[in-house]
């Protein structure tokens, strides 16, 4: 009924022995039965093929990776990181040596403690 040569079926399920005595050509499987056989050989042709060409391009693909690396030179710190550097100094010593003083209010009745007289009498204040 649905288009399977029964003598086939039974050969390719080994039930039956096959003899290739005479071949006709009604000896096969017909309408959808047979496209599905066609169907699936051909993707698993495919599949293989894509198979072999996703290694073959993985191949090249690391062989010319490997080149272009041994080919680089090694590479330096570049105009954008010595701006950097240049800039980060130039921060560093605006804070510490250029800053504006923080003007405090200094409590002239304030007790002071044991370290700091002593630092008085040393610096001579």
């Amino acid at each position: 009924m649905d288009g399977r040569h029964v003598a086939t079926m039974l050969v390719a399920e080994g039930h039956l022995a096959g003899a290739e005595q005479y071949t006709e050509e009604l000896a096969r499987d017909i309408l959808t039965a047979g496209s599905d056989e066609a169907k699936k050989r051909a993707y698993r042709e495919l599949e293989e093929a894509i198979k072999e060409s996703q290694k073959h391009t993985a191949e090249e693909t690391k062989a010319a990776k490997t080149k272009a690396e041994a080919d680089l030179p090694p590479e330096g710190i570049g105009l954008g990181g010595w701006v950097g550097i240049f800039m980060l100094v130039g921060i560093l010593t605006w804070a510490v040596f250029l800053a504006p003083a923080k003007k405090k209010k200094v409590n002239l009745n304030r007790k002071r403690g044991l370290f700091e007289k002593m630092w008085l009498k040393l610096k001579g204040a």
